[in-house]
């Protein structure tokens, strides 16, 4: 699976593998969340004043499918 620009992830309340992605002094900051499209915007994970990347994510994945359980 590759990330995918945000613009084109469903907004009908699918989570997604949310990512957001920057360049900041001296780096690179990245978080990587569960979110979904709301009415209110990307919801989903830990937000907080001082990281607003539920708000904004930049990249995003389908979650993989759920792994069996095989019941021997």
């Amino acid at each position: 699976m590759e990330w995918k620009s945000i613009e084109t992830a469903p907004k009908d309340g699918t989570k997604i593998i949310g990512l957001h992605f920057q360049e900041v002094p001296g780096g690179v900051w990245s978080r990587v969340r569960i979110c979904y499209w709301s009415q209110y915007g990307w919801q989903g994970g830990v937000q907080s004043e001082t990281s607003p990347w539920i708000k904004y994510p930049t990249y995003w994945m389908p979650l993989p499918p759920l792994p069996t359980i095989n019941k021997e």
